[in-house]
């Protein structure tokens, strides 16, 4: 029964071969988009799994308001790891991390040198918490020793050569500088890609210094805690009021001056929290986080525009399937005449149904394995692909196709084998004004999906594009970055005077920061204290030289820029336009210039002698924050401003000059290119909307073709009709395509609500946004009705141009 199934669908399939073959290449593109969504969304959904007890392990960290402001931290002071696992029954085990993304270690063993490699702290622990493997040496102890280091396996290679072997180098030493020779004792596996942070070589603790602060609110140190079985994450924030008011309490007094209940009186708060070890990767925000995470309702929407992509294709598919099939009804009414069952007609559709899904699961199959390396590559993302076996590609085709198959194709098959045999033979089905709407619904479902997947996309385009063009504050083009230049010490001075003499040279800078690109800051409590109840602010400060300010074109709005000229400058800072106004200094007044602020911490005194405009201190995700600048020529970048005409002659001259005080490679770069980076994940996020709209498109436009085609042919006797009777052509297109058009603002109607509501939430997060354009909405409706209207434009002329003597034929 099932061979003459398959035979009978095989000719019905060759028979109607424009029909099958859109229905094949729909089905096939939307299975490989969603393979290819779905591979991608389990790869970052996966993170941190692998660990041993992963379920059990959290990460604490602390979230503090201060002056207003509420500071979300990913990590604790170096204390906390020790007294939580001796004071609360519920943490089984406790470790620390101490290390940031751009943590860098230059390393070197004999005559070869290693600069910029990625390093971070561990306690001793660490092997026994994470499940990366141990390849050489002991895990419980290599990393015990105060001079100890742990190398991966590439990184051996690396430093060793490729004959070497991870049990031979153990033992070998190694220079770190600033940390002295070092003693690899062990190597581990390469960091799994599925983890929220990496490292090429993990140093011990020990020889961090900050390990022993005794600061709970020094943070820095990322603790993971690991709670005992049965235990649970709200036992620990039952014991955490407990903890704050024993050891935060008396740091408050000690720093700001206050009890802690005047703290929190006044507005502060301070309170632990954690983060699941497995949701960090996608949840966890915070500011200064170990690795680099991703967002989470992007990963979620990914996968809802994978689901609505398999949906167009099978409305495509129900659609096509019960049109094509409408044919076929006297072949149903002849089966019926000789006895067929209807569970026997049912089971023939579906047979069908399943055969295409199946091909077109394979289909889809090739297209995802050619297709995710190519957009990996070219989008620059982890696809995830790697880790998907065999076994899931084949459970996935055989489950899919079963699924797929029997839901697209139960719709036809019930329509068809519900048919009266009488009407089934004369050619007419018994529900035809049921199926019409059936098919409408589907075509309205079908619309608004593309209308809200094109207007999502002109969203985020408008967005990118006003965060990109937006005033900064200060010029990021022509902006030369010269790196590691505090290899030089002294010599970095020299360094700058002789680049000034360089061909095409403006203005150069000794610098630890740049707006977008490499820095070094510091964020401590400052406070006005000659007021009588100063209030505490946090405010972020890096360290420039005279140079800075000319080298950016920054406008300095008041006061003076530092000079030589005043001697020392160590005590006076440069305040931004939000620093003046949150110490409720007036701006325009310059009411700034000349008052102390201290940084509480270190009970550091600093004269304010200028105001510069506000800029955009990091990138424009972050709002502006109160910020200044303090005097330091120690930094370890030379940020250079060239003429753009003479830039080929300033590279052909730079390398000489660089020879002449160093032997290790000049890093050179470009501030406009870091400034890009900050807008790699929307940018990602725009250009793969924009991949799957247009397939969503193509999908759309596919199945409207088809439709159109299947009812002006179902018409066509109509047509033939109303010709013999003086219709005009254009009469008959707007009787004809008027239809499509009704579809398309019903589906308008009912998706630009959800799409505006959605765009707005997602724009909430940004602290720099536009307002929901109405265009946005206004062109894809246009644009798609144009679009229907030509295609079913172009079928209707196809039908109107036939003789109704050929028409009105019957048979």
């Amino acid at each position: 029964m099932l061979r003459n199934y398959f035979i009978i669908a095989l000719r019905h399939l060759s028979r109607n071969k424009v029909f099958s073959l859109i229905n094949l290449v729909g089905l096939s593109i939307g299975l490989a988009t969603f393979l290819v969504i779905f591979i991608f969304v389990s790869f970052h959904k996966g993170f941190d799994q692998y660990h041993a007890d992963a379920d059990r392990i959290v990460r604490l960290g602390m979230k503090v308001k201060l002056g207003g402001e509420l500071i979300t931290m990913p990590s604790v002071g170096a204390p906390a790891a020790t007294v939580f696992e001796q004071e609360i029954p519920e943490v089984e085990a406790a470790t620390r991390i101490y290390g940031r993304p751009y943590f860098k270690f230059d390393i070197a063993h004999g005559d070869k040198n290693f600069p910029g490699e990625q390093g971070m702290y561990a306690d001793a622990d660490f092997f026994s918490f994470f499940s990366i493997p141990v390849i050489a040496g002991d895990p419980a102890t290599i990393l015990s020793a105060q001079k100890s280091v742990v190398l991966t396996e590439s990184t051996v290679l690396k430093y060793f050569g490729t004959n070497a072997t991870p049990a031979s180098v153990v033992g070998s030493m190694l220079e770190v500088k600033d940390k002295g020779t070092v003693r690899v004792t062990g190597v581990c596996a390469n960091v799994p890609a599925q983890t929220h942070f990496d490292f090429d070589i993990l140093l011990s603790m020990e020889m961090n210094p900050l390990s022993e602060s005794r600061y709970w609110m020094a943070d820095g140190f990322y603790t993971f805690v690991k709670l005992a079985k049965g235990g649970s994450v709200e036992s620990l924030y039952d014991k955490f009021p407990t903890f704050t008011d024993k050891y935060i309490g008396p740091e408050v007094q000690e720093f700001l001056g206050v009890s802690f209940s005047e703290f929190l009186a006044s507005g502060g708060s301070f309170e632990f929290n954690t983060m699941p070890l497995e949701d960090i990767h996608l949840w966890s925000h915070a500011e200064n986080e170990l690795g680099i995470n991703v967002n989470g309702t992007y990963i979620n929407v990914f996968l809802g525009i994978g689901l609505l992509i398999v949906l167009l294709a099978v409305i495509n598919f129900i659609n096509l399937s019960a049109a094509s099939n409408i044919q076929r009804l006297k072949e149903v009414g002849v089966r019926k005449v000789m006895g067929a069952r209807r569970a026997a007609l049912v089971m023939q559709f579906m047979t069908e149904a399943v055969l295409i899904t199946s091909v077109a699961f394979g289909l889809g199959f090739t297209l995802q394995q050619v297709a995710t390396p190519l957009i990996s590559q070219y989008f620059g993302v982890n696809m995830g692909q790697e880790g998907t076996s065999l076994v899931w590609y084949i459970a996935v085709a055989c489950g899919g196709s079963l699924l797929i198959g029997m839901a697209a194709g139960l719709y036809p098959a019930l329509l068809l084998s519900t048919t009266k045999t009488m009407s089934a033979l004369k050619g007419q089905t018994s529900t035809t004004s049921s199926k019409g709407r059936m098919r409408n619904v589907l075509m309205v479902l079908q619309f608004s999906i593309t209308i809200g997947l094109l207007s999502s996309v002109l969203v985020i385009m408008a967005q990118v594009h006003y965060l990109q063009t937006k005033p900064l504050g200060y010029e990021k083009d022509q902006i030369m970055l010269i790196e590691d230049v505090d290899l030089l010490g002294e010599g970095r001075n020299s360094l700058r005077q002789e680049l000034e003499k360089l061909p095409g040279v403006e203005a150069v800078s000794i610098t630890g920061y740049v707006p977008s690109g490499p820095r070094e800051f510091e964020r401590n409590a400052m406070q006005d204290l000659t007021l009588e109840n100063p209030e505490t602010h946090r405010v972020t400060h890096v360290g420039v030289d005279e140079h800075f300010l000319n080298v950016m074109n920054m406008k300095l709005l008041a006061g003076r820029n530092f000079s030589r000229e005043y001697g020392n400058e160590a005590s006076n800072v440069i305040i931004n336009a939000s620093m003046s106004r949150s110490f409720g200094w007036d701006v325009a007044s310059g009411e700034a210039l000349g008052k102390t602020v201290t940084e509480v911490d270190h009970n550091e005194n600093f004269t304010v002698i200028g105001i510069v405009d506000d800029f955009h201190i990091f990138n424009m995700n972050e709002a502006i924050s109160p910020f200044f600048f303090r005097y330091s020529s120690n930094g370890f970048m030379a940020a250079v401003r060239f003429d753009s005409d003479k830039l080929a002659l300033l590279n052909d001259e730079l390398p000489k000059l660089w020879s002449e005080f160093s032997q290790e490679p000049m890093g050179q770069s470009y501030l406009n290119e870091y400034f890009v980076r900050n807008f790699e994940e929307e940018k990602k996020i725009s250009s793969l909307f924009e991949v799957f709209t247009v397939l969503a498109i193509v999908l759309s436009g596919m199945g409207l073709f088809a439709i159109s085609a299947f009812v002006t042919h179902q018409r066509t006797k109509e047509i033939g009709i109303r010709k013999v009777l003086g219709a005009e052509g254009l009469r008959l297109f707007v009787m004809l395509s008027k239809g499509v058009v009704a579809m398309l603002l019903i589906a308008a109607c009912l998706c630009i609500p959800t799409v505006y509501y959605g765009m707005e939430k997602w724009l909430q997060s940004y602290p720099y946004r536009i307002s929901v354009p109405a265009w946005a909405f206004g062109l894809p409706v246009l644009g798609i009705v144009v679009f229907a209207l030509l295609v079913s434009g172009w079928h209707i002329l196809k039908v109107i141009r036939i003789n109704p003597v050929e028409s009105l034929r019957d048979e």
